[in-house]
């Protein structure tokens, strides 16, 4: 059928919400972290402090999240409209360009780069503390489980098990 026809406006974007609501997925996913790993290294944990310091850097990035995709679909979404004004799409184009700045591919794509972020920066945060409490540096190295995953293994992560940290792909 495609979009209703009229003058109808693009959504501006606000990052408000959006950064809170991520918290709490980002808080959870860095606290499961940290514990995996200190429980991988043996390490105490006090829970009270995990508790604060994961709810404080949720908080923290949930916001910067929040702001980077706001800024990112705004973006997207203006550039949509500078096309349609310069007449190199039309109406119907315009409005497919829209959609997928707020469609379901984005949003699936946004999710796990943010909880792989989270959990990077969970196993991160209890190897550095690994560190400080053995006096020895730690060197890491891709650890892939697919069998945790609803989907499978990853096609970008399964050929990454097991290798150092300098043979990542740069992101």
């Amino acid at each position: 059928a495609g979009p209703a026809r009229g003058r109808r406006r693009p959504p501006r974007v606000c990052a408000g919400e959006g950064g809170r609501a991520v918290q709490p997925v980002l808080a959870r996913v860095y606290r499961e972290a940290y514990l995996q790993m200190a429980g991988e290294g043996g390490l105490s944990v006090d829970l009270d402090r995990l508790q604060d310091e994961t709810e404080r850097a949720a908080e923290q990035f949930g916001q910067t999240l929040g702001n980077e995709i706001a800024a990112e679909s705004q973006r997207r979404v203006d550039e949509a409209r500078a096309k349609l004004a310069a007449g190199e799409i039309d109406e119907a184009e315009f409005w497919a360009l829209v959609l997928l700045v707020f469609g379901s591919a984005r949003i699936e794509g946004i999710a796990t780069t943010e909880v792989t972020r989270g959990n990077t920066v969970g196993e991160r945060a209890a190897v550095g503390r690994a560190e400080i409490e053995t006096g020895s540096m730690m060197k890491p190295f891709w650890v892939t489980r697919p069998e945790k995953s609803a989907s499978g293994p990853c096609p970008v992560c399964l050929p990454l098990n097991g290798k150092p940290e300098e043979e990542w792909p740069l992101a």
